[in-house]
């Protein structure tokens, strides 16, 4: 039997439309690592009741609950309370958040008084957990056959209480359940998700039991999850089969195995072949460049990318003359800003885009709105050339769909690299 665990996000903010509830995500993150599947996560407002209500029914469904938030000063702090009732004890001081709590305050010249305390209690029939970053104390305890624990809402200090105390939990937990879960992960670029369901429908009809495929779009990247739930006795050859049919069959299209960002993927070739590349952007108005500059280590390998999005910038930066806007998205002005940059930087790689981004109507009736080009130049002036037309309608969409079919052209022309 699997690990049955879930989220609460306490807090009406999270219910405006404010903020959003990245808590849940990091922890299902941080479990799935252990091989742990969060099975639900659950937002409620600043209301005693609504509280006690959802506390008591997760305990009936879930082994472990985290929840977050409520845990400080203001009157709509409301967890530690709600908890001790339900625990009967009242409620205490942690006497080491309590004296880095008279520090600071007497630091910042602030006077020490009930409401600031109200941040440094705990339910008295629950164990502690000290805040190495903040003043509010976490706290776990057990309410009925369920372990809960009560984490600060703000992320920076809910991190480092999850990845200690509800982490060693869970790996005692799915410990005794004996059912550990195993994962793969493809990030694929150059292909619909319908196609890639299409791809893969063969292939679900082989799984194994205990065994699932998970889809999940981020455009205009397709990543696909395989899952097996082992049981108790079972072998892991099933999964390793199937990991490597999937791989097989997605490999013209997945450009990492890992959790890698395209980015990342590009910037680690360059270094692994130990080359450098220059970028001529106009459409993504150095969008590219912005991508790989993200990632550590790209120091060494990109050189630089111009901006060039008006025909002047065109011609006086790099010395690409074009008559019309139409000319100057073509497959020839890309070829010709990527080699242009080529030469001017001395890199042995380089790359352009143009292409129409919208609103419509720019664009022509042989290239519409949303039409791409792109080129990448390499070693013995290499070329790949690519068009590719956008589907999303909206600008920014377009633009971060633009870039990373560029990067995904590199990364392939990098690879044929010896």
């Amino acid at each position: 039997m699997s690990l049955v665990i879930e989220t609460i996000a306490i807090g009406d903010e999270l219910l405006t439309g404010k903020i959003s509830d990245t808590n849940s995500t990091f922890v299902a993150g941080e479990l799935f690592s252990l091989g742990a599947v969060v099975s639900r996560q659950t937002v409620i407002p600043d209301q005693v009741e609504v509280i006690k209500r959802q506390l008591d029914e997760s305990s009936r469904r879930a082994q472990m609950v985290i929840c977050f938030g409520g845990l400080g000063p203001t009157t709509d702090d409301l967890t530690v309370d709600c908890v001790a009732e339900l625990l009967g004890g009242g409620v205490t001081v942690h006497p080491g958040q309590k004296e880095k709590l008279i520090a600071l305050y007497q630091k910042q010249n602030r006077p020490v008084d009930e409401t600031a305390l109200r941040q440094v209690r705990y339910p008295k029939k629950s164990e502690p957990i000290g805040n190495t970053v903040g003043l509010a104390p976490g706290f776990r305890c057990e309410l009925g056959n369920c372990i809960f624990f009560f984490v600060p809402g703000v992320p920076g200090e809910m991190r480092g209480m999850v990845r200690t105390a509800v982490k060693e939990t869970a790996t005692q937990l799915l410990g005794k359940s004996g059912e550990p879960l195993h994962s793969h992960f493809w990030r694929c670029v150059g292909i619909w998700e319908s196609q890639l369901q299409t791809l893969m429908n063969p292939l679900e009809r082989e799984l194994p039991q205990g065994a699932w495929l998970g889809y999940r779009t981020t455009y205009p990247e397709n990543q696909l999850s395989l899952y097996y739930r082992q049981g108790k006795g079972e072998s892991l050859e099933p999964f390793l089969t199937m990991q490597q049919k999937i791989r097989e069959a997605v490999a013209p299209y997945a450009y990492t195995e890992c959790y890698d960002s395209l980015e990342a993927t590009v910037v680690q070739l360059l270094i692994d072949k130990k080359r450098s590349i220059a970028l001529a952007e106009s459409c993504t108005g150095g969008l590219v460049t912005h991508r790989l500059t993200r990632i550590p280590g790209c120091s060494d390998v990109v050189w630089g990318g111009a901006a060039v999005y008006q025909l002047g910038a065109k011609e006086i930066l790099l010395g690409v003359r074009c008559e019309t806007e139409d000319a100057a998205v073509s497959a020839v002005c890309s070829r010709q800003l990527a080699e242009a940059v080529k030469n001017r930087s001395g890199c042995p790689l380089a790359a352009a885009i143009t292409g129409y981004m919208g609103p419509e109507p720019d664009g022509t009736e042989t290239n519409p709105s949303g039409t791409i080009f792109t080129a990448v130049v390499g070693e013995g002036n290499a070329l790949r050339e690519e068009r590719f037309v956008l589907t999303r309608p909206d600008r920014q969409a377009r633009q971060w769909g633009a870039s990373t079919l560029l990067l995904d052209q590199i990364r392939r022309e990098i690879e044929t690299l010896a």
